[in-house]
C-alpha cells in the first residue's frame, strides 16, 4: 500500500519479499464479504422474479459462508475454489507492485520467501494454483483479456509456474 517515491516522483521500490502467507479470510471482513458475493453472483440463475432471485442469493451466500467456516483455517484445507480467489487476490498486488517498479525504473525482483508457495506435497503451492487459474480463465474466455491488460507482467507470472511444474 505503500507509494515510495525520490522528490522527482519516481517510484523507489526495486525489490519485494512476499514473506508472509495470506491473511486467514476470516479475518478480512471485506475480502470475506467480497469472496461470499463473488460465489453467489456467479453461480446464480437469475429469475424475473427478483425477489425469488434475492432469496436465491442468500440461500447460496449462506452455504458459501458455511463452508468457509466449517473448513479449517488454514490455507490449504480452505476449499480450492476459496483458494483460487485468494492467490487471483495476491497476483493482482504483486501486477500492481511491478508496476510501481518499472515507472520506477528498475526491473524489479519478487521473492517467495515462504516454503508453502514452493511446496507441491501441499496441494496449495502457489505455481499450481497459478496454472490453475489460468486454466480457468482460459475455460471462461477471460485469459485473452488478462493477457492483453496485464500482457508481459502475466506472462512472467505464468512463466514462473510453468516452470515450477509440481506432481
Amino acid at each position: 500500500g505503500l507509494n515510495m517515491v525520490d522528490h522527482s516522483g519516481r517510484s523507489l521500490v526495486g525489490e519485494v519479499i512476499l514473506a508472509v502467507r495470506p491473511i486467514p479470510l476470516m479475518d478480512e471482513p471485506a475480502q470475506l464479504l467480497a469472496l461470499i458475493s463473488s460465489r453467489a453472483y456467479s453461480s446464480v440463475t437469475r429469475s424475473a422474479d427478483p425477489a425469488e432471485t434475492l432469496r436465491d442469493l442468500a440461500i447460496t451466500s449462506s452455504s458459501v459462508h458455511e463452508e468457509l467456516f466449517r473448513s479449517h483455517h488454514f490455507f490449504q484445507s480452505l476449499p480450492n475454489k476459496v483458494r483460487l480467489s485468494i492467490v487471483a487476490e495476491m497476483l493482482i498486488g504483486i501486477i500492481q507492485l511491478g508496476g510501481r517498479v518499472r515507472r520506477g525504473g528498475d526491473r524489479g525482483v519478487l521473492y517467495l520467501a515462504d516454503y508453502a508457495f514452493h511446496n507441491p506435497s501441499s496441494g496449495s503451492d502457489l505455481p499450481r494454483l497459478i496454472r490453475e487459474l489460468r486454466e480457468g480463465w482460459s475455460r471462461s474466455g477471460e485469459l485473452e483479456l488478462l493477457q492483453n491488460i496485464y500482457g508481459s507482467t502475466l506472462r512472467a507470472i505464468f512463466d514462473f509456474a510453468d516452470e515450477r511444474t509440481s506432481n
